[in-house]
C-alpha cells in the first residue's frame, strides 16, 4: 500500500511536469514504451530494477536506452530521479497512476473486457458506445480472456464490475435454490 502511495507522489509529479510543458501524452507515451520495453527485454529490467549493480552502471544504460529511444529530457530525467532514490522499481505503479491522471485529464475511462474468446470488433465498439453513454466519457477498452468465466462478459471499469459472465449466473442459480 506504501508503494503505491509514493508511486501516486512520483506519478503526479511527473504529470504536472508534462502539464507545464504540454506533453502529457508524448510522456505517456515514452512511458509505455518505456513499459513494453522491459516486458520485451527481461534482463533491461532486471539489470535497472536490481541495486547490485550499482547506480552509476544503471545510470549510463538509462541515459543509452532514452538516447536510442529518443526520450525527451524530462522522462530521461525522471527516470534517472528513480534511479538516484531506489524508486524504479515502482515503474509499474508509477505507470498506472500517471495514467490515471493522463486519463482524467483527457476525460477518458479504462475498461477491463474480460471473455472466453476475444470479442470481434463490432462488439467491442458496441461495448465502448454503451459505456461512453453510461459514463458519459471516451472509453478505452482492454481485452483479456478468462476461459473459467464459462461464457459471456465481464466488465470492470475502475472498482465497478459489472458481471455478465455464465459463471455468475450459474453462482447466482446456485445461491436461489440453496434457499428455496
Amino acid at each position: 500500500m506504501k508503494g503505491k502511495l509514493v508511486a501516486k507522489r512520483y506519478a503526479k509529479a511527473l504529470f504536472n511536469i508534462a502539464h507545464a510543458d504540454d506533453v502529457i501524452e508524448d510522456t505517456g507515451n515514452e512511458l509505455r514504451s518505456l513499459a513494453d520495453l522491459f516486458e520485451s527485454h527481461a534482463r533491461l529490467k532486471e539489470a535497472l530494477w536490481n541495486p547490485f549493480f550499482g547506480k552509476a552502471p544503471r545510470k549510463a544504460i538509462v541515459e543509452e536506452v532514452a538516447k536510442l529511444a529518443e526520450f525527451s529530457r524530462n522522462t530521461v530525467g525522471f527516470l534517472l530521479l528513480l534511479l538516484e532514490k531506489d524508486r524504479i522499481n515502482l515503474f509499474d505503479a508509477i505507470l498506472e497512476s500517471y495514467q490515471d491522471f493522463e486519463d482524467t485529464h483527457a476525460g477518458r475511462l479504462r475498461a477491463e473486457i474480460v471473455s472466453v474468446e476475444p470479442l470481434g470488433e463490432d462488439e467491442l465498439r458496441k461495448v465502448s458506445e454503451l459505456l461512453s453513454k453510461i459514463h458519459n466519457k471516451e472509453i478505452v477498452i482492454e481485452t483479456s480472456r478468462d476461459e473459467s468465466i464459462i461464457g459471456g462478459v465481464i466488465c470492470k471499469i475502475g472498482s465497478v464490475v459489472y458481471d455478465g459472465s455464465l459463471r455468475n449466473q450459474l453462482e447466482k442459480i446456485k445461491e436461489q435454490m440453496r434457499y428455496n
